[in-house]
């Protein structure tokens, strides 16, 4: 049995908010850009440090993209555009696919939408926990001793039965 599962694909909520998202912020950027004052001074460069810091949030946001998920051991390794997320999950005992325990969750902080849902988030029935997702209606709750983690796979189902097996001592 694999031991990578594939992020689910985005639902068109994400398409739509990431589209929107990056077009008014590059709206935003061009207006910003277009209203810096041809003198050099201080709001000269504010301005433009603006301009630029509104580039740079959907650079950073895409950085973290969900791309996968890998368990290695005692870590599960959370695939991005261009890097991976390691965290143990030492004590693994729990998992589950009911999306009521995270509704009516606060986000503490994170990206709530722009290319993913990922971040810290707080929930009555949760606690704390870390989010990695694509399609928040595909969610799979990982609970361990010191940690809950909720992805968003694929196929929750397969993810749910490794981990089970995982938790049983047979994979």
């Amino acid at each position: 049995m694999s031991n990578f599962f594939p992020a689910a694909a985005w639902p068109p909520g994400l398409k739509f908010s990431s589209t929107a998202g990056s077009l008014l912020l590059a709206v935003l950027m061009v207006v910003i850009y277009r209203s810096i004052p041809p003198v050099p001074g201080v709001v000269h460069y504010l301005v433009w440090t603006l301009a630029l810091l509104l580039l740079l949030v959907p650079v950073l946001c895409a950085l973290l993209i969900v791309k996968g998920y890998e368990f290695d051991g005692d870590t599960l390794v959370v695939h991005r555009l261009i890097w991976k997320t390691r965290i143990t999950l030492g004590g693994l005992n729990h998992v589950d696919t009911d999306a009521r325990l995270f509704e009516g969750a606060r986000r503490i902080i994170g990206n709530a939408g722009l290319y993913a849902f990922t971040g810290w988030h707080l929930s009555t029935s949760l606690g704390r926990f870390r989010l990695f997702a694509t399609d928040l209606g595909r969610p799979v709750i990982l609970m361990a001793t010191s940690r809950t983690v909720v992805l968003t796979p694929e196929s929750p189902q397969a993810l749910v039965e490794y981990v089970q097996q995982r938790i049983a001592g047979t994979v």
